[in-house]
This record gives C-alpha cells, sequence and structure tokens, in this order.
C-alpha cells in the first residue's frame, strides 16, 4: 500500500454504529491485512479511546485536544500504541469542546484546516487513518471531512438516521469548496433484521446514494462486545455482524467476500453500485 487513504466514519445521528464500524474496521485492516492504521477519536465521549484502553481522565488534556489546540503540538506528540498490532491511536475526551472553541476563535490560521495540515507529517507512518466522529455538526468534525478523501456513513432503518445522512450530504457540499476530492465512498447499513419492514425501509430510505452492498445484520453481539470492548471477531468470530464486517472491508478493498455465505443488499434495490 503505498498511498495513504484517510477515512471520516460520519452520521450526524447517534446509534447508527459510527465507532462500532471504526474498531472492527481498523482490527481487520491491521490484523488480516497488515495495514498500519492510526485511528482518530474525534468524540468527546470517547469511546473509541475507551476500546483501546487509551481515554485519559475528563478534564486532563487529551491528544486531540492538544493537537487541535496548541500549535506547536505535533501529530508524533500525540499518538499512542495500542494493544493491538499495527493500530495506533490519537484519543478524545471531553476536552474536545474547548479545541473546537479554540478553534473558532483563531482568526489567523484557517480554521477547517488544522487537522489537515498537522496530519501532513505522518502519512508517510500510514496506510489508513480512520476517524471516529460524533453525531453532531461541530468545526472538529469539518476539520476531519477537510482532511479526509472518503466518508463512509453508517446508517440503520431509522427515519432520524436517514435525516443524518442527508445532514451530512449537506455538509459535504459545504466542505468541497476547499476539499473538492472528498467522496461518500458508501453508506453502510447497520443493525438490520431481515424483515419486510426493514427491506422495505432500506429500499427507500437513501436510493439515491451510493452504497456497499454488504450489510451489517443485528446482534446482541455487537453490544456485548462494545461492553466487553473487544472486537467482534474476538466476542463471537462466527457471529453475524463478526462475519458482515468482514464482507464489507473485504468490499471496501475491492476483494471477494471473505464469507459469500452471508447475505447482501442487492444492487437491483439501489440502481448504484459503489462510486
Amino acid at each position: 500500500m503505498s498511498t495513504i487513504k484517510i477515512i471520516t466514519i460520519v452520521s450526524y445521528k447517534g446509534g447508527t454504529g459510527k465507532t462500532t464500524t471504526a474498531k472492527n474496521m481498523a482490527t481487520i485492516l491491521a490484523q488480516k491485512y497488515d495495514a498500519k492504521v492510526l485511528c482518530i477519536d474525534l468524540d468527546a465521549s470517547g469511546n473509541l479511546s475507551s476500546y483501546f484502553g487509551c481515554k485519559k481522565e475528563d478534564n486532563q488534556p487529551c491528544g486531540l485536544y492538544r493537537l487541535l489546540a496548541e500549535e506547536s503540538t505535533n501529530a508524533s506528540d500525540v499518538i499512542v500504541h495500542t494493544n493491538y498490532e499495527n493500530i495506533d491511536l490519537i484519543d478524545s475526551n471531553d476536552m474536545i469542546s474547548k479545541a473546537d472553541m479554540a478553534m473558532k476563535l483563531d482568526f489567523v490560521s484557517q480554521q477547517q484546516f488544522h487537522l489537515r495540515d498537522k496530519l501532513q507529517s505522518i502519512q508517510d507512518q500510514y496506510d489508513y487513518v480512520i476517524m471516529d466522529s460524533p453525531p453532531t455538526e461541530n468545526l472538529v468534525v469539518i476539520n476531519a471531512m477537510a482532511a479526509s478523501r472518503e466518508l463512509i456513513i453508517p446508517c440503520n432503518v431509522e427515519q432520524d438516521s436517514y435525516d443524518g445522512v442527508f445532514r451530512v450530504t449537506r455538509a459535504l457540499s459545504l466542505v468541497r469548496q476547499y476539499n473538492p476530492a472528498l467522496t461518500i465512498r458508501g453508506v453502510l447499513l447497520t443493525q438490520i433484521q431481515r424483515n419486510g419492514t426493514d427491506k422495505q425501509a432500506i429500499e427507500m430510505g437513501v436510493a439515491n446514494l451510493p452504497k456497499f452492498n454488504t450489510y451489517i445484520r443485528h446482534s446482541v453481539q455487537v453490544k456485548n462486545s462494545n461492553f466487553n470492548r473487544v472486537a467482534l471477531a474476538v466476542q463471537d468470530k462466527n457471529c453475524k455482524p463478526a462475519k458482515d464486517y468482514d464482507n464489507f472491508v473485504a468490499e471496501y478493498l475491492g476483494l471477494p467476500a471473505v464469507h459469500p455465505e452471508a447475505p447482501y443488499v442487492k444492487k437491483k434495490m439501489f440502481n448504484l453500485g459503489i462510486h
């Protein structure tokens, strides 16, 4: 892998599986494909940081706060190694709100490019940067989108979730004014149950956007893995969402499905592939 891919996993709706997607995608890329991955936790809740065992106490300056708010701090100063081979992290906690305010009060540099500029010095050290965003429209998320080349948008079958997707598309149109290369790699459908209601809602909900054909099925093992702070493959490698995330990453990489027996959303439902 010669060119770094910077990805923001984003939706302006909570509970769609952003952190679950970020941690499982990173783990699969690192462990199955031997990729060097930097995860960046953008959320004040610090759930991704907690998953990797790297969250600082609230009100203590986290790595992302220092990177965005302190001019002299470089990315290499705040990157921590996790217990997962090939995965590093820039951690987050509730200090992020102060970083957001500090950037808004910076009238000297371009506010939306703080993160992009700080990441340039470490891009040759990683194959992927995966950023886990909060469900809020703030300057931290705008910075992530300005630094990225691809957006992955998790979406479950709820009207509020669809609204969150379309709010992202509106933000995308603004961010493209200064990052024209930014694209939606795909909507990732999550927490899907194979029933008539979900199928109809999928077909109607985000029909005009690029989507992954792989979708993530509902399972209590997702909650269990989050509670235990382990990847789905560690929690139960044979559970449905563990297999689905394997297939999602393979699809993202343009490879054949790892578990071809797992179901897919049919392309004909959307009349669109991945663009």
